[in-house]
């Protein structure tokens, strides 16, 4: 019930192992959640980087890392309508602010309350 009424997840499984996150995210495709799932790390080692290239269409999913972390950063749209998908892209076209050198964990929580801020829009 808490996944099927929440405007976005954010998921970061420690370790990341890519083994974990298939399960986690059949899980939460099959909750009823609709809306953004922020990942993070899917470029930190090969298992993680094979997890995210096997999201493959029907899901559809996007790299912002160059907003987000080093590492990387993604989100899977999960049972949002063709709209809602475009709207949030064009919401994160607008996201500028990249304190990735000086002052990354200011920039990472400046990205999930804008994220944050955005799936409540939709």
């Amino acid at each position: 019930e808490i996944l099927k009424n929440a405007n976005m997840i954010f998921l970061d499984v420690n370790p990341h192992d890519g083994i974990k996150e298939p399960n986690i995210l059949s899980e939460i495709m099959n909750s009823g959640f609709s809306g953004p799932l922020v990942v993070d790390d899917m470029y930190c080692n090969p298992e993680m980087e094979e997890w995210w290239n096997s999201i493959i269409p029907p899901l559809e999913k996007m790299d912002i890392s160059y907003i987000g972390h080093y590492c990387g950063t993604g989100v899977i749209f999960i049972n949002m309508t063709n709209e809602n998908i475009a709207k949030f892209k064009e919401y994160i076209s607008k996201f500028n602010i990249n304190f990735k050198f000086y002052f990354y964990l200011v920039n990472v929580h400046l990205l999930v309350i804008y994220l944050t801020c955005i799936s409540s829009l939709l």
